[in-house]
């Protein structure tokens, strides 16, 4: 029989191979491109976009962000909650409330009044993120390497971007469009010039707010 810390060992890997399985799936529903496409894509170092997509050990909120926006993964508030429910869920007490000490009763009430102090810090910070998030338009910058076209949405040249420029892209939904796969959507910020660009000729820098 399992002792009780092996279960919560067990619960724990279950935890971070459910969350694992989930951005495996959104990998390959983006066309399952490799740990060295993502790595270029989302500033996230090869190894680590590796060990957190095979359950190996649960990835860090800023790779679990990363690899859903790359992947079209949808909302990053809903990612982030679901991120901090699996780290709280991985770092419960080993021990089940039978076999918990005797706790003197001084000592029981201020950890209760620890666990609300907690609970309503919590709901603050998660408050203030909502509203920021809200607020905030992500913005994704790409620098271009080399010199090319960009296109519009039918297929005419509209523009033009040389190395050194800076492409801003605001939407990773547009990563699906069937006329033009391998290109983003986003404005040359030297010339303002709003179309799609050859993904290869970009090299992701970070990610801000407009």
């Amino acid at each position: 029989m399992k002792s009780t810390d092996d279960k919560q060992a067990d619960g724990a890997d279950a935890i971070c191979a459910q969350l694992a399985a989930d951005l495996r799936e959104l990998r390959r529903a983006a066309g399952s491109p490799s740990y060295v496409e993502l790595a270029r894509k989302t500033g996230v170092p090869r190894s680590t976009l590796h060990d957190g997509l095979t359950g190996r050990r649960l990835p860090s909120l800023e790779t679990t962000l990363a690899v859903a926006a790359v992947c079209g993964g949808g909302d990053s508030v809903e990612w982030k909650r679901r991120w901090v429910a699996a780290r709280a869920s991985m770092e419960e007490p080993t021990r089940t409330p039978a076999e918990e000490p005797n706790v003197p009763h001084r000592r029981r009430w201020a950890l209760v009044i620890a666990g609300i102090l907690v609970l309503v810090a919590v709901g603050v910070t998660a408050a203030v993120f909502v509203r920021s998030s809200a607020a905030c338009s992500p913005v994704r910058e790409y620098r271009i390497d080399a010199a090319g076209a960009v296109l519009s949405g039918t297929g005419a040249t509209i523009g033009a971007v040389v190395a050194g420029d800076t492409f801003d892209v605001t939407s990773l939904a547009h990563l699906a469009h069937d006329r033009y796969p391998h290109r983003y959507l986003g404005t040359v910020r030297r010339t303002r010039v709003h179309g799609y660009v050859d993904e290869a000729k970009l090299t992701f820098v970070r990610e801000t707010c407009s």
